[in-house]
């Protein structure tokens, strides 16, 4: 992929992120980089396939940020809580400052669009929550009554639901907090739920006050 066309994307998905697919034209795009439409042109036959393209790139993110986490797992210091909480800071420090509004016009205006990401979306994460409950039931943090498919299609449905359901000023970063307190509150044992709470909400009580 050239320069140009990585410039377009990037410009394309902070604008996208900040305000919303409907909100952001072409031409907002190209005003932005100070592009013609026919440059423009010269990638993307249409804006629904930068759409594609944009949401390509949020993949490629996430594989991205598996591979930091992956290294947590020769860490014999850290465990799934930790492992997820690392998710979720890194999550934070490497997404857009967006709302909810990218993925708000997504479901609205380009329905076939949005339905294919989140089936894709939807099979890895089930595959990954199955993956890390496993771990840490091994660990002895996790629950072992769990019934480890039920649970990860569960949590991964419950969050595509609230996703697409939400407010558009929504801010995602908000979303994808709850769901991290949610998961662990519903898969830690008293020992897990302990190490959560002594590890990560008294420190976060901490920097509050």
């Amino acid at each position: 992929m050239n320069k140009q066309k990585k410039d377009i994307l990037k410009t394309a998905s902070g604008l996208f992120s900040k305000y919303g697919l409907k909100s952001v034209s072409i031409d907002d795009i190209c005003s932005g980089l100070g592009i013609s439409k026919k440059t423009f042109y010269n990638y993307f036959k249409q804006k629904s396939d930068l759409v594609l393209e944009v949401l390509q790139s949020m993949h490629e993110q996430r594989e991205e940020m598996a591979k930091e986490t992956a290294k947590l797992e020769n860490d014999e210091t850290k465990n799934a809580i930790d492992r997820i909480m690392a998710i979720r800071y890194y999550f934070k420090a490497n997404q857009t400052k967006s709302n909810h509004s990218f993925f708000y016009d997504l479901t609205k205006y380009y329905p076939k669009i949005h339905e294919e990401f989140s089936k894709q979306r939807q099979e890895e994460t089930i595959i990954f929550i199955k993956k890390e409950i496993e771990k840490g039931i091994a660990e002895g943090i996790f629950r072992k009554e769990l019934d480890l498919d039920l649970t990860a299609y569960f949590l991964t449905i419950q969050f595509q639901n609230i996703v697409n359901t939400l407010k558009k000023n929504t801010k995602f970063q908000t979303v994808f907090d709850f769901m991290v307190d949610v998961y662990i509150r519903l898969v830690a044992n008293e020992k897990g739920l302990k190490y959560y709470e002594e590890n990560y909400l008294k420190t976060q009580t901490t920097k509050q006050d």
